[in-house]
């Protein structure tokens, strides 16, 4: 609990420098060897990054409580804590996604008190709701926009078509 909490403290700190810097550096940051410049948001902009970034995950961390069967042992805010830790430990795996990285942690913490074929089948459903099928959402809708913007080159493609066939 003690390294805990002062990994905890230590990236809050992080936090604050970074709202410190958006609150006061208002100039373009230039890094000349690697032609880059970089322009912090305001703080108003980074107070609502941070804010975003955390209804996303606990949202995500409930999207997976949710799943747990009932009598799982998990507090919300535990389970927010623990999906923060999974992810964390996921993202800094480079493992696309985590996968594996954040499920065996998922599974670790969880199997004392669920058994580990349920919490897989919540991971695989947890996998399924939350990526899958936002992907397949996306894909029909960028399939149907797709189709719309192109639907009069295709009625003309096909009249080109049609008058070919009957010059030839």
């Amino acid at each position: 609990p003690g390294m805990a909490r002062g990994l905890g403290v230590g990236l809050l700190g992080v936090l604050l420098g970074y709202l410190v810097l958006c609150a006061r550096v208002r100039r373009t940051l230039k890094v000349p060897r690697l032609h880059l410049e970089v322009s912090l948001p305001t703080l108003r902009q980074a107070l609502e990054q941070v804010g975003v970034s955390c209804l996303d995950w606990s949202l995500a961390a409930m999207v997976l409580w949710v799943l747990l069967p009932a009598g799982s042992g998990i507090s919300p805010p535990s389970m927010v804590a623990l999906f923060a830790v999974a992810q964390l430990v996921g993202i800094a795996s480079q493992v696309p996604g985590g996968l594996g990285v954040f499920d065996s942690i998922i599974l670790a913490a969880l199997t004392p008190g669920v058994p580990a074929s349920m919490v897989l089948g919540t991971l695989v459903v947890y996998r399924i709701v939350y990526y899958l099928l936002p992907f397949a959402v996306a894909a029909v809708l960028l399939l149907g926009h797709e189709l719309a913007q192109h639907r009069g080159q295709a009625a003309e493609l096909r009249a080109r078509l049609g008058r070919r066939r009957q010059e030839g």
